[in-house]
Formats: C-alpha cells, structure tokens, sequence
C-alpha cells in the first residue's frame, strides 16, 4: 500500500486524520451547495439565529418577533448611513428622518413590534447606530470642540472629576 509499512501508517495517523477531516468538510460544504444553491450562507445565519433563540428558551413566534426587530434595525443603520453620508453636518436631522422612515414601515407591517423597537434605540448614540464610516464623519465635526467659558465654572470642573 502506497510502498508504507504498517508502522510508517500508524506513525503518521494524525496527518491521515487531518486529512480525513478535511475531505469531510469539503463534502459537507458541496452538499450544502447542492442543497441550497446561492442561500447557504443565510440558511447558516438563520440556523445559528434559531438554535441561539432556541437556547435562550424563545418559542418560534418570539423568534421571529426578534427577527423582525433586528432587521428594522440593520434597515435603520443602512437608511441612517446613506443619509449621513450625503449631509453629514445636519447628521441628528437626518438620523431622525431615518428612525421616522424605518419606524413608519414598522409601524405599517408590525404595529406590535413599534414598542420594542422604540425600546431597543432609546439611549443609543449615533455611533452604535451609523456605520463606523459615517459615525467618523459626524465626529470629525467635533474634533476641535472645546466647551464655552460659561461652562467654566467650579461647579463643572467637580462634576467632571467625580469617579462613579
């Protein structure tokens, strides 16, 4: 076999192993393919998304509840972005608009949901809503911000040492 003697194939058994592995792996990915065509990658997604619901102990409903509020929030990020993104110095006015536009759409197919979603981006910062490309966009307009004298005060100067 091969010219190897048995000891030489016991020897390397963790390369035969790797190797086994790896045709596997192959196999399984092909299959997909096959099975799936171009949607594998979201069937993936979608697999992980509905094990880890599953493990919180979310039922199928509220699976897609969440589902459905996570994607108005990727649609807020890219709506936000491409408005950002063309006016970046009125970038609250145009972060506003896009939380209206998604929250409207919401609001037409889920009116159930309008809360939750309402809940989750109470509180955020533009950053954790833009895409980080945009969000450098709005902070480069506060790079050289320095507060008024007004602001000097005693007071200010205590607030801003205390430690939490």
């Amino acid at each position: 076999m091969l010219g190897l003697s048995w000891f030489q194939i016991l020897w390397l058994w963790p390369v035969w192993f790797v190797l086994l592995l790896g045709l596997v792996h192959v196999l399984q990915y092909i299959c997909e393919e096959i099975q799936f065509g171009s949607d594998a990658g979201y069937m993936r997604d979608y697999n992980r998304f509905m094990d880890d619901a599953r493990n919180r102990g979310l039922n199928y409903r509220e699976s897609m509840d969440e589902l459905e509020v996570r994607t108005s929030l990727a649609k807020l990020r890219r709506v936000a972005s491409d408005a950002v993104a063309t006016n970046p110095m009125h970038w609250k006015a145009e972060l506003d608009g896009a939380v209206e536009i998604v929250g409207k759409e919401l609001q037409d197919s889920r009116p159930d949901l309008v809360p939750v979603f309402a809940a989750t981006i109470r509180g955020l910062d533009y950053g954790s809503i833009l895409y980080p490309h945009e969000a450098k966009l709005v902070d480069r307009q506060y790079r050289n911000w320095r507060p008024s004298t007004d602001m000097d005060d005693q007071d200010m100067r205590a607030a801003l040492r205390i430690a939490r």
